[in-house]
């Protein structure tokens, strides 16, 4: 097959991705760490919760936040209520 036959057939379907995304596929980006920056406000609730004498809702809040950075709880033998956080390995 020549090469203008190639560019013919594979043409479209190399440039129709780029196109998908419209002219202002950059701007939809959010910017670095921005959402990340947005949380931030919301973790003084656990010091609140905390501080307030509702640990067992402080503690529930805080591994949901840290579920969300891709680590789970893992409980220890060194006594109860022990933990570590572990990184969550995905497949």
């Amino acid at each position: 097959m020549s090469p203008l036959c190639h560019s013919i057939w594979y043409g479209p379907l190399l440039i129709s991705p780029a196109l998908a995304c419209g002219s202002k596929a950059h701007s939809n980006i959010p910017g670095l760490a921005s959402s990340i920056d947005d949380l931030l406000p919301n973790a003084k609730q656990i010091t609140k919760l905390a501080a307030s004498g509702r640990r067992d809702e402080a503690r529930q809040a805080e591994e949901e936040a840290i579920a969300l950075l891709g680590y789970r709880k893992m409980l220890l033998k060194c006594g109860p209520g022990t933990f570590s956080w572990m990184k969550v390995q995905y497949q």
